[in-house]
């Protein structure tokens, strides 16, 4: 009898600490030009003693006392009755960073994202920076829990580049905290 309660015990337990990482579902949107759609996560960095610098230059982080979490997104973007977008060309996969400071050690935080994070759209070699860089105006990331290596965060916040057009990413992603 105390061998079944002991077991069992431990089996609850087991299952608690595990329990965000079994419920915790990994989808992220990002809207443009009026179309969202679910992009894929591809790859995610925990970069430490780190800091966001000019969102608008090629290295986008340099030394600082933050941590700063990087995630590789992308999805293939189709057009929806627009024959010439301003931006982005459709029907093609496009690739994006998102960069965001992070508390350093990793805990359950709400950050802000203006003035702690900035979206790179990646390639389009012949579009200025300004172009291709999308600033926050509004919206939270908030890590939601810290299992193990891994952290949980939601993001849902609205971006704008130079020329004001809008992005906005929502959902939730899963980052590994060891490079």
């Amino acid at each position: 009898m105390r061998t079944l309660l002991v077991v069992t015990l431990l089996s609850v337990s087991i299952l608690l600490s595990a329990g965000c990482t079994s419920r915790y579902k990994t989808a992220l949107y990002m809207t443009l030009e009026e179309t969202r759609q679910k992009v894929k996560i591809e790859a995610g960095r925990y970069v430490l003693d780190s800091r966001i610098g000019n969102p608008y230059a090629t290295e986008k982080l340099i030394n600082g006392d933050h941590a700063v979490a990087v995630v590789l997104y992308g999805g293939r973007w189709k057009a929806q009755g627009k024959a010439n977008p301003p931006v982005f060309e459709f029907d093609e996969y496009l690739h994006c960073e998102l960069y965001l400071h992070v508390p350093q050690p990793a805990k359950p935080d709400s950050i802000e994202l203006v003035g702690n994070s900035v979206v790179g759209l990646l390639g389009r070699f012949d579009r200025p920076a300004e172009i291709k860089t999308f600033v926050p105006t509004s919206g939270f990331a908030k890590i939601d829990s810290v299992v193990s290596d891994k952290a949980f965060i939601t993001v849902d916040g609205l971006f704008e580049n130079a020329a004001g057009h809008p992005l906005e990413l929502s959902g939730n992603l899963k980052l590994k905290l060891m490079n």
